[in-house]
Parts: C-alpha cells; structure tokens; sequence
C-alpha cells in the first residue's frame, strides 16, 4: 500500500499543468471573443437582427378604379384628364428588426411610369394604406413618408393616373414596383398581374 501512496505521489509531481501565463491569456482571449460576438449581434451584422428589411409581395391591378376610390373622393377620372385611373394593391413587409420609412413609389408597365413625384396632371400616383382608408400621398404632393414598423405589413392602395403620356392607357404585365427608405435602400419587385 505505502508502495502506491508513492508512485502516486510522484506521478502527481511529474505532471505537467499550464503555466499561469498561458492560462491568463487564454483567460483574455476567451472574454475577448465574447465581447466581439456580443458587439456583432448588437450592431446588427449577424443576421439582420436591428436593421429594416422591406419586402414586397400580393399584387393585384384594375384598369379602373373602384367605387372605393369615387367614394373617397379620388374617382375613376381624379386627374380630370377623362382617362380612368389604374389601382394597384400590394403589401409592403418589413421582416427586419427596425422601423423603415418609404420616401418614393415608382411603377412601371411595359410602356408607361409613374412616379411619386410628379404632381402635374400626368404620371402622378395617390397612396392608400388598403385597411385603413387612410391617405398617405395625393396625387398632387410631391413627397410622402410611410412608416413600417419592425415585423410589421401594411397593405398599400396605389392610384395611378390614366395616362402618363407615353403609353396605351392601360396597365399590362409585368408591372415594376420600386421604392426608397430615408435610409437609402432600395426595392425593386416586378408583379404578373393582368
């Protein structure tokens, strides 16, 4: 027995540990890592956590609007101009981790494009958030701003005056559908609808 306590006991001496220098800095590192996955998260570059991120999706269009829009006031011929208006329905979705804002609409046909912009008698567009009824840009301002919230959709209701000028007065597929956030980014979606 005495003969095992001793060879126990040198093979504790002959082991080897790391050397507290070598642990320290193993110490330093780890933490070190951890701040820097920590940081990454927070700041949003792994995966998208805090950041917006605008989708669009649902299209559908009419060469004419509805009574929806006689009803509130924007009419089948709102530009005065006798051509019917198109309406476009589609949903914006922010699957990201912030609020976005949309500052610009554009839609293109193959021949035609309307533009959020404009306000003279052609080419113009009135926005419509479609659950609510709410009017978000007439077709006379220049400028809109739509918020999304982080997770959230909204439904848009797009009034597009009837004759831009440059083609047949009705919407035909594919229709294009580009819009801008006050942050600079910028989505493009292209809709079959008839």
């Amino acid at each position: 027995m005495r003969k095992t306590l001793l060879k126990m006991k040198r093979m504790m001496k002959s082991r080897k540990a790391v050397s507290p220098v070598i642990a320290v800095i193993l110490l330093i590192a780890i933490a070190v890592a951890a701040s820097v996955t920590v940081f990454a998260y927070t700041q949003g570059i792994l995966g998208g956590v805090t950041q917006a991120n605008i989708r669009m999706s649902g299209a559908t269009a009419t060469n004419q609007a509805s009574d929806v829009e006689t009803a509130t006031g924007t009419g089948n011929d709102s530009g005065g101009d006798g051509n019917p208006e198109h309406v476009l329905i589609f949903t914006i979705q922010n699957t990201g981790g912030q609020e976005a804002t949309v500052d610009y609409m554009e839609v293109q046909d193959d021949d035609e494009t309307w533009d959020s912009t404009t306000t003279d008698s052609t080419g113009w567009i009135a926005i419509y958030n479609a659950g609510t009824g709410e009017l978000i840009k007439s077709g006379s301002a220049s400028s809109f701003s739509l918020t999304v919230g982080a997770g959230e959709s909204v439904q848009l209701r797009c009034i597009l005056d009837g004759d831009p000028g440059s083609g047949d007065d009705n919407l035909s597929a594919p229709i294009s559908v580009t819009i801008n956030t006050e942050a600079g980014d910028s989505v493009s979606a292209s809709f079959n609808v008839p």
